[in-house]
């Protein structure tokens, strides 16, 4: 059974990975990092795809670039955690449950940030295209 959305695909895929799960808990959240997290996360959204819909529903297989960022206090944090990711998204595929393919896309990417309370973050991203029938 298809896991209802491919968010929810990656969300499922990262959080039964034990790498991800060693670095970053249950601490996998859509959309925005959560305000003022504590310790190390990471971040997954959909950032362009699935614009396969007709009249009468969607169209059976779609792609989908979703994005992952990673945080850490640190560089060295940040690409553990996705190294990680990309162990558990490259070339991942779960047919019976919608996902046909995922794969790694060439626009990993890094930078600082300053949270709200003061800290700074190390932040590694890369986007995946997902192809997926839900």
């Amino acid at each position: 059974m298809p896991y209802g959305t491919p968010g929810e695909a990656i969300a499922s895929r990262l959080l039964a990975t034990p790498a991800v799960v060693a670095l970053v808990g249950v601490r996998v959240t859509p959309s925005k990092p959560p305000q003022d997290a504590p310790g190390d996360y990471l971040v997954y959204y959909r950032s362009a795809g699935g614009g396969g819909m007709r009249l009468n529903g969607p169209a059976g297989l779609n792609a989908y670039s979703m994005r992952v960022d990673c945080y850490s206090e640190t560089q060295a944090g940040a690409e553990a955690i996705l190294t990680a990711v990309r162990s558990a998204l490259g070339g991942w595929s779960d047919r019976a449950n919608g996902v046909q393919g995922c794969f790694a896309q060439e626009d990993a990417d890094e930078q600082v940030i300053d949270d709200a309370g003061g800290g700074v973050y190390q932040v590694s991203g890369q986007s995946f295209q997902l192809w997926y029938t839900g």
